[in-house]
């Protein structure tokens, strides 16, 4: 996605399909607005094939895309319409951002996106670089969810995500680098964020 998304051209080529899938998931909204069991299939049976396929650079960067949107889980599975029949994503949103990048092409044009393990992310990078952190929820009080991550489990323990904020995110900010952190709205993880 990154690598295609760099070049102009690329970006249209990306950008256009995925216009064209979200255009056929906002005219089942508009058309079952209220969600349903048939909201859902028809929205599956549109995004799932995307999601499978794999079989060109292209496809494979509009599959990253749409798994980045929100409109699947953690583990892939399809959740734009909840099995309950809910809608969860807007369609009509993901357009407008579509038509945003689309009008300014040079938008993503000498950006680098890198991806690797957040306690290296925020050593090594520089203070004009910006630091997105969205790492493993914690599990709640008497659950446990460790191991359901390959990395980063320990950030599912209440103690572990306190420590990595109050050391790693803590010692990015003081050196001047831009983190953005997103989490659950836990009152500990709150004081821990406002204290580093």
């Amino acid at each position: 996605f990154h690598t295609l998304t760099q070049d102009t051209t690329g970006a249209k080529a990306v950008y256009d399909e995925v216009r064209k899938t979200a255009e056929k998931l906002k005219a089942i909204k508009e058309k079952y607005p209220n969600g349903g069991t048939r909201a859902r299939i028809l929205a599956q049976n549109i995004l799932n094939p995307v999601l499978a396929d794999g079989s060109t650079p292209l496809a494979r960067a509009v599959r990253t895309f749409f798994k980045s949107s929100g409109y699947t889980s953690v583990k892939g599975q399809f959740n734009l319409v909840t099995i309950e029949g809910r809608w969860k994503g807007n369609p009509s949103t993901l357009i407008d951002h579509v038509e945003l990048i689309l009008k300014n092409p040079d938008l993503l044009k000498n950006t680098t996106i890198t991806q690797e393990k957040a306690e290296d992310m925020l050593a090594n990078a520089g203070t004009e670089e910006l630091i997105l952190l969205d790492p493993p929820y914690p599990a709640a009080e008497g659950k446990s969810s460790v191991g359901k991550y390959r990395e980063g489990s320990y950030l599912q323990t209440k103690a572990g995500a306190i420590q990595f904020i109050k050391e790693d995110v803590a010692k990015a900010v003081a050196a001047g680098k831009k983190v953005v952190y997103t989490n659950q709205a836990n009152s500990y993880l709150k004081s821990a964020l406002e204290e580093a």
